[in-house]
């Protein structure tokens, strides 16, 4: 009856889908392809991208994968430069907010990291040009100069870096031009609906030759951006936003047959950014310094709230670096590819944990120095041929080490507690790959993949109490393991006529065992090391093209399920009677649905679309969560656990759609009138593992538009609006026993600006 009931509270939520379908015919600023590197435009129709999905490229309507790929100039246009933007683009992608960089990431098929600490891997990777991050805290950045986006759906155990459990952000950026110099620089200025804060956006981009056979490329980007929040307490604004970034890429390419590419990118932010607004109090409140006093006293708490009142700062200050060589060489017979990457995180935080202007837990930061190396080499057939192949060697080395500190004064003005958490982990991977397409007929074929991951994981987390109240027990813990894992894919394609395509597929994709490097350690423990994560995945789907090519129209059906999925449970500790909450493997989640993707070239000017994705996900076997804070026994807290078997995953609604309107018309002699639209929608939701009520959000939608002119194909003038409707949504709510509240974080106001590009 659960499942009955459900799925007529989907069929529901289609209304607003078959609305949008009706009056667009087409799909959102996203392309349902990946990795698209080049684009080829017909006589007639849409046009047609060329994409890298399987490490080769290939038309977006060849591709059988579910993949959605935001181009570069989208997110320009919009001014949308933020990465958690890219949930506005893409449904089946959500984002989970924790303020700074660390305990940030992204959600595929609702399907994301339950557990941020340096210990775990994501379920969902970030890949920058072809390198796999140790950890996606090191690319959530703003983004700039890129050519595309790639959002690869469901687990990637073959082709990709390390392999993914859930999908890859795949980000790829611009490269040098070897046949003419170009350049780009714009400016952007605007004013947001909160605390009078204004923003400035600058970037710029030059390349072109040195000569026959040398090229280049500079690009760089800066933001500042006003605190969008007062903190009433110590009278200044914060969740402000300065980050500057700058890339250069150097080229080599002296025939048609081997090319090598030098990058170097840097990154450093430094923001104001990560205090937790308090939305609402526990009623009749007993537990630790009540939010009502200590912050009541300075504003109005509620869900309407955007400010705080906290006596310490909540920074977060990350600077990253990274040096790649990409060789490749090509013949009639081969092409060799060779990445080699070593990269920098250096990520320093401090937080109010308490929350409130009271003098209770604010000595508190977390200093962390990453630093990764990595090799891939691929080799590859020609393609054309009845067999073709990639296969390659990969080689991943990263150690973190981190150092926490806590202190509280505990009620009076001098320090009674602290602590010291130093915690160092080192990882290793090394992965042999392959795979293979043979076509049985130029209309059918069949695709096989495997790849074999040899995993090492060396973790120590000690916890000091130096007083001289001792708040928690000491620890020193130390552990190694070795883990090894076939993941692989098998593909069907087949073509009934030259303009449609339908393919199914089966995958495995594979996480690598966690460190339970939680500072406070639970007593008792046998063990801090946590299996590695797996998942299995079913696609079937279609990608076709109509009506002279000017309507296309991509739908993928998928199901998924993951085993051993790494979060926080409640273990039993030998002993004890109480279990103990740790980082340990929940028996099986699962997920399904479909994606869409309908594009429809209305008139030359006119194009239209929208995308949706109806996902159903959910706990399949979890009967050890732990109970959400105050939840008691009357509400399903059973000896310091609950069970949400068949319960919704959160952060992922079951509806979430977007819809765009692009419109370009020349209007007199070298001048063009342009406009665009985009509506994104994510349906309500829940933002915490535990499923605490309180942490349901509810709906929002965000209407984007641009309107401007280009003058002389050089000059470019236009007004962006993002968020126009002013929706107050809240992206992440927590409970805290230190203040007694419930507290998070707010999704950007609207948004008004005006920029000028100069493209030469």
């Amino acid at each position: 009856m659960r499942k009955q009931v459900q799925g007529n509270a989907i069929k529901s939520k289609l209304n607003p889908i078959c609305n949008a379908v009706a009056l667009l015919l087409g799909t959102s600023l996203v392309t349902g392809g990946a990795a698209a590197q080049e684009s080829e435009v017909p006589s007639t129709g849409i046009e047609i991208i060329s994409v890298k999905a399987t490490k080769r490229t290939e038309s977006l309507q060849d591709v059988a994968v579910s993949v959605a790929a935001v181009k570069g100039d989208t997110i320009e246009k919009l001014s949308a430069n933020g990465v958690e933007n890219l949930t506005q683009f893409v449904p089946n992608l959500s984002f989970q907010d924790g303020g700074e960089a660390k305990s940030k990431g992204f959600n595929i098929r609702g399907i994301g990291t339950a557990t941020f600490n340096d210990g775990v891997e994501e379920s969902v990777g970030v890949a920058i040009d072809g390198v796999t991050l140790g950890r996606s805290g090191m690319g959530l950045y703003d983004l700039y100069d890129v050519s595309t986006v790639e959002v690869l759906r469901g687990p990637q155990g073959t082709l990709f870096g390390k392999g993914a459990s859930a999908g890859v952000i795949s980000i790829n950026t611009n490269d040098p031009n070897l046949n003419y110099f170009e350049s780009q620089v714009r400016a952007a200025y605007g004013q947001y609906d909160a605390n009078d804060a204004g923003e400035v956006q600058l970037n710029a981009a030059v390349s072109g030759p040195l000569s026959d056979s040398w090229a280049f490329r500079l690009a760089a980007y800066k933001v500042e951006r006003d605190g969008l929040a007062r903190d009433y307490f110590r009278n200044i604004d914060t969740h402000d936003k300065d980050q500057q970034s700058m890339r250069a890429k150097l080229l080599y390419q002296p025939n048609d047959n081997f090319s090598a590419k030098f990058t170097f990118d840097f990154t450093d932010s430094d923001n104001d950014c990560c205090a937790e607004i308090v939305f609402a109090t526990r009623e009749n409140n007993t537990a630790g310094a009540a939010a009502d006093t200590y912050v009541g006293d300075y504003l109005d708490i509620g869900w309407d709230n955007r400010d705080v009142a906290q006596n310490a700062p909540t920074t977060d200050k990350n600077t990253v670096r990274g040096y790649t060589v990409d060789l490749n060489y090509s013949n009639d017979d081969i092409e060799v590819t060779a990445i080699s990457a070593f990269r920098t995180w250096d990520s320093f935080k401090t937080t109010d944990t308490d929350k409130t202007s009271r003098d209770y837990f604010d000595v508190t930061s977390t200093g962390t120095s990453s630093e990764q190396f990595s090799q891939e080499i691929r080799v590859a057939s020609p393609q054309g041929e009845q067999l073709e192949y990639v296969t390659g060697i990969y080689f991943f080395e990263q150690s973190i080490n981190s150092l926490e500190i806590f202190g509280a004064s505990l009620g009076a003005d001098i320090i009674q507690n602290y602590s010291e958490n130093p915690i160092r982990i080192d990882s290793r991977s090394v992965a042999v790959f392959g795979s293979a397409t043979y076509h049985f007929t130029e209309q059918f074929d069949v695709t096989a993949g495997l790849r074999y991951t040899n995993e090492d994981l060396d973790g120590t987390v000690v916890h000091q109490e130096l007083g001289p109240v001792e708040l928690f027990a000491n620890a020193n813990a130390s552990e190694t393991t070795t883990d090894n894992k076939v993941t692989g894919r098998v593909a069907l394609r087949y073509y009934p006529s030259e303009e449609v395509m339908l393919f199914a597929s089966y995958g495995t994709g594979y996480k690598s065992p966690a460190f339970n490097a939680n500072s406070i350690q639970p007593a008792g423990l046998t063990t801090q090391i946590v299996p590695g994560e797996e998942s299995q995945m079913y696609e079937a789907g279609i990608k076709s093209r109509w009506f002279d090519g000017n309507l296309q129209t991509n739908i993928t059906f998928f199901y998924s399920t993951f085993e051993g999925f790494q979060a926080s449970a409640a273990v039993p500790i030998e002993g004890s009677e109480v279990p103990s909450n740790r980082l340990a493997s929940v028996d099986e989640i699962k997920t399904q649905g479909l994606e869409a993707d309908i594009t429809y070239q209305v008139t030359e000017d006119l194009i239209s679309g929208v995308s949706f994705s109806l996902t159903d996900s959910e706990f399949g076997d979890f009967d050890t969560s732990p109970c959400y804070r105050w939840q008691t026994a009357e509400l399903g807290c059973v000896n310091s656990s609950q069970n949400l078997t068949g319960k919704a995953l959160p952060y992922q609604g079951d509806l979430q759609y977007s819809a765009y309107l692009d419109y370009e018309t020349e209007i007199s002699g070298d001048k063009a009138l342009f406009a665009s639209m985009n509506y994104a929608w994510m349906d309500e939701r829940n933002t915490d593992w535990t499923l605490d009520p309180m942490a349901q959000v509810d709906s929002y939608g965000l209407l984007s538009a641009r309107l401007g002119i280009r003058l002389a194909e050089r000059w470019e003038f236009s007004i962006v609006g993002n968020n126009l409707t002013n929706e107050d949504y809240v992206t992440k709510v927590r409970s805290s026993g230190l203040c007694g509240c419930y507290s998070g974080w707010k999704g950007t106001p609207r948004y008004v600006g005006i920029s000028a590009t100069y493209t030469y």
